[in-house]
């Protein structure tokens, strides 16, 4: 009869086998946790929804974002126009 377990740098083949698949084990868990966490991503805050003058810089570009921007300040009362349609300061 052949044996093929043989000591294995001089730790016995049963020892070896036993600390080989605990390390394989604890490698393949390891893995799986890092990959979970690698592939689950930044959590994403919300900011809150987008600002008139933000929407309308997507939607128009800047020069809508300033007319917006000016409607808003006129509506706060932080500019005004005068009867010949130029900005005045104060409402």
């Amino acid at each position: 009869m052949t044996v093929l377990a043989a000591d294995t740098w001089g730790v016995p083949g049963p020892v070896f086998l036993r600390w080989y698949l605990v390390a394989a084990v604890v490698l393949v868990v390891g893995t799986v946790v890092y990959r979970f966490r690698a592939l689950a991503g930044t959590p994403v805050t919300d900011h809150g929804a987008l600002g008139p003058q933000q929407v309308a810089y997507l939607n128009g570009g800047d020069q809508l974002a300033v007319w917006t921007s000016l409607g808003g300040l006129r509506r706060a009362g932080a500019v005004g126009a005068h009867p010949d349609r130029r900005l005045a300061p104060g409402g």
